[in-house]
């Protein structure tokens, strides 16, 4: 019931007893971890640490300046805001991937979204936009994102240290 019950709060924000149906009798959050948390901190550290030195030897110049700017702005929780260009094949995703896997080799959490299904499969852990910040469709002037103060997403949300 406790799941059944989140879920519910997460998609219609409403509790179980909007559908005639009994609250759960104990707060397993308490016990169960916000499931969404506990995926982004789910990884291996050796093969992130491994694949992050593999990637950082293959830099180019400009790679290496985008990736030592943006880790410092995560590590020392400065909070900027990066825009990253470049002509197709320039390998921004290739940068972009090894970024997040070394903030994951941190035990910290890289949230990694994009526009599009597609463009999502090529970032590890990606999803889209829509999914990870319930982005409405089709969106309108007076839309916005549909996420609760208390439930999961908010939760996550207030954990990470890196969105790409």
């Amino acid at each position: 019931l406790w799941l059944l019950n989140g879920r519910c709060i997460d998609i219609k924000g409403k509790d179980l007893t909007h559908f005639g149906l009994p609250l759960p009798q104990q707060n397993w959050g308490e016990r169960v971890p916000n499931p969404l948390i506990a995926a982004q901190r789910n990884y291996d550290v050796p093969t992130l640490q491994a694949e992050v030195a593999a990637n950082q030897a293959s830099f180019n110049p400009e790679q290496r300046i985008v990736f030592d700017k943006v880790m410092q702005s995560v590590t020392q929780k400065q909070g900027k805001s990066f825009f990253v260009h470049s002509g197709g094949g320039g390998g921004k995703t290739f940068v972009c991937n090894t970024i997040a896997s070394a903030v994951r080799a941190n035990l910290s959490i890289a949230l990694c979204t994009a526009s599009t299904g597609i463009a999502s499969l090529l970032l590890h852990g990606g999803s889209t936009g829509h999914l990870r910040y319930k982005i409405p469709i089709p969106i309108f002037e007076d839309s916005f994102c549909d996420i609760g103060h208390h439930t999961d997403t908010a939760k996550l949300l207030l954990e990470v240290d890196l969105i790409i």
